[in-house]
């Protein structure tokens, strides 16, 4: 989420492992948030997805929306559109720990002998962009100094992602039993449409 880009999200499971499988990105440009919840809950709907939660970018998220009205922050205009997020958790300064999650999990697991993460390749075209193309920044003049313990802006966006999914500790136990659901499946269309389902009454699969 950024005021000068376009809106970036992605849907992932939490196998019963606790392993990530990407199953579908979101690249929207239109500024107008009531197209794009509307679009969301499309995709949701079309792939039966079952949100247990959303999380969102916690700078973003805690800035101001609009210039008409700069005390409704991005996570309360989501919300007025029925896409309710918690602020993700962000790296402390310098520490680190986000990225090394994500890098732990794209190492073979000892018993598994496979990655924790894994990214629908037809589905998901950015995500995989990007994660290929993901580095670290250089000085100008590399020479004179160390590499820079920070990551390039470039190609950032859903790699960051994948910090703020990790740094939340995702359990599929949890996700399970303890999550409220914030979007059922295509079931409970209908009677949304109506008025009989409110946003924050559900429980969980």
């Amino acid at each position: 989420l950024h005021p000068r880009k376009a809106h970036m999200m992605m849907w992932v499971q939490i196998s019963p492992s606790d392993d990530a499988w990407v199953q579908l990105e979101l690249v929207y440009s239109d500024p107008d948030i009531a197209s794009m919840a509307k679009r969301v809950f499309e995709l949701e709907e079309a792939h039966g997805f079952q949100v247990a939660r959303r999380l969102i970018d916690p700078n973003m998220g805690m800035a101001s929306a609009s210039g008409r009205h700069r005390e409704i922050t991005w996570e309360e205009e989501f919300a007025s559109c029925g896409l309710r997020c918690d602020l993700a958790e962000n790296d402390k300064q310098g520490d680190g720990v986000g990225i090394d999650r994500v890098n732990t999990h794209l190492k073979p697991d000892r018993r598994t002998r496979d990655v924790r993460i894994h990214i629908h390749r037809d589905r998901c075209p950015t995500t995989v962009e990007q994660m290929l193309r993901y580095c670290w920044a250089d000085y100008k003049k590399s020479a004179e100094k160390d590499q820079k313990q920070q990551t390039r802006d470039k190609y950032d966006d859903f790699p960051t992602l994948f910090r703020y999914l990790l740094n939340s500790n995702p359990e599929f136990s949890v996700l399970r039993t303890g999550s409220p659901i914030v979007s059922r499946r295509p079931a409970n269309a209908e009677a949304r449409k109506k008025g009989l389902v409110r946003e924050g009454h559900r429980r969980t699969l």
